[in-house]
């Protein structure tokens, strides 16, 4: 068997664990569970769960029960909470009777989001030490280039031979941003939360801050101070970029927060059902009676009108492109409910509190990294900025009266420098957050860099 990102398979436990009791709890054989998991699931589970069907499929093993406990007994143990929580679902397929088989499937689900916690807890304590060093190289090592090295240096005193503007332009412009962008890449690597590639189809956001570069030349030509070249160039097309973005961020958001609600719904529907109400009219009257999904809940409500006893498509239709395993859990729902409404009904309390669960879990983790975030945004809008911009001051005044010439183009330098430094730390705060878009790496980008130029223009300008 080939190595497997335990970490990972960890993170799609509670995802596996839902699509497996959507299935079970309906009634379905174990079967069906794991071909399931094996169409639907993450990317790591649906490779397992495929070659438990194919081992089935090629007679290499008498069945899928027996398929999944041998390729459970292969993963290391590291990954020993995914295989409990999957081990709890086979067991639950077997018992006869509903109310055991919804506890040891609620049992799963417990297993798996605990494993995600305590995995997430020990990603966050491996924080501190890169987060440490982009915050001493992001701040600590250019200002010791551009302001106390030379100040060392004056009337030839502590003098460095060799060390030149040349030389500082190089390891502040190349080297520490390199080393910055390695621990960047290594956390967007190692994070186990961060699903999927990227879309490259994102890159044509980057064509209005494109714009920045004739604006830069046209500001050469209107004037000789070069401090001020990066602000007036870059600023204005990071607030038009922001523009442009406006709209997809806030259908962004609108998402998130229906998909939300669609998971709230779902315990919203098992509870009307095991009330007396049918499926259809549970689901409609759950999700139109929030705000979030109101409009979505009124789209579905047309559908349905149409579907003329079929329900899937419509369901499938409107609710998948917001959440997949909320439309798989309705639909589960839904065929159990042509057999037993008050069965549907239990299953959809099962997999509301298991949506739930899960979204609890996945935000005391975000809190817990929200230090981390805050300071990393910090560093880049206002400390770094403000750190550098008055010792480029104190620099500048310094030389005046020892009579040297301090670094040509420091302030040039160092706006190029903040600008690289904006730039990693968005791409670090997407590693943090698990977020693979180009679109949210922009978006904090063209945030936190016209703030972090416009500051370092302001200080460097200080007369000390």
């Amino acid at each position: 068997m080939k190595p497997v990102d335990c970490r990972r398979l960890l993170n799609e436990g509670p995802s596996a664990v839902g699509l497996m009791t959507s299935v079970i709890g309906s009634g379905g054989s174990i079967d069906t569970a794991v071909r399931n998991v094996a169409a639907n699931g993450g990317r790591l589970s649906r490779t397992l769960f495929t070659e438990m069907v194919r081992m089935v499929e090629t007679k290499a093993s008498p069945g899928i029960p027996d398929a999944l406990k041998s390729k459970l007994s292969e993963l290391p143990q590291s990954a020993a909470g995914y295989r409990r929580a999957m081990l709890m679902c086979l067991a639950a397929s077997e018992t006869g009777r509903n109310d055991e088989r919804f506890r040891m499937l609620e049992d799963a689900s417990r297993i798996s989001l605990e494993s995600v916690r305590e995995m997430g807890e020990s990603f966050s304590a491996s924080l501190n030490t890169p987060c440490m060093l982009v915050f001493g190289l992001g701040i600590m090592a250019p200002m010791i280039l551009m302001s106390i090295l030379p100040m060392l240096g004056v009337n030839g005193m502590f003098s460095i031979p060799g060390m030149d503007g040349g030389i500082v332009m190089l390891a502040t412009l190349v080297l520490i941003p390199a080393v910055i962008l390695l621990v960047a890449v290594n956390l967007l690597s190692s994070n186990p939360f961060a699903t999927g590639p990227f879309d490259l189809s994102e890159l044509r956001l980057l064509l209005p801050l494109a714009l920045s570069v004739p604006l830069g030349v046209l500001y050469t030509f209107i004037s000789e101070d070069m401090s001020g070249v990066f602000v007036f160039s870059v600023t204005p097309m990071a607030v038009v970029t922001l523009l442009v973005m406006l709209e997809s961020h806030r259908r962004d958001l609108s998402d998130r927060r229906c998909e939300q609600g669609l998971m709230d719904a779902v315990l919203d529907t098992g509870n009307s059902m095991l009330a007396g109400e049918n499926f259809e009219n549970a689901l409609c009257s759950s999700l139109t009676s929030r705000k979030e999904c109101s409009s979505l809940g009124k789209r579905l409500e047309r559908e349905l009108s149409l579907c003329r006893g079929r329900p899937d498509p419509a369901v499938v239709g409107c609710v998948s492109p917001i959440s997949p395993d909320v439309s798989a859990a309705f639909v589960n729902i839904d065929r159990c409910s042509t057999i037993d409404n008050a069965t549907a009904g239990s299953l959809a309390v099962t997999l509301g509190r298991q949506f739930q669960n899960q979204h609890a879990t996945r935000t005391a983790l975000g809190i817990r990294l929200k230090n981390m975030t805050d300071m990393m945004t910090g560093t880049a809008m206002f400390f770094a900025p403000l750190v550098l911009g008055l010792s480029t001051s104190m620099m500048g005044s310094l030389a005046g009266m020892a009579d040297v010439e301090p670094i040509e183009g420091a302030g040039a330098i160092t706006s190029v420098y903040l600008i690289e430094l904006c730039a990693i730390i968005a791409l670090m705060l997407s590693s943090l957050t698990g977020e693979r878009s180009i679109g949210r790496i922009l978006w904090r980008f063209c945030i936190m860099c016209p703030v972090s130029l416009v500051v370092f223009l302001l200080l460097s300008g200080i007369n000390l």
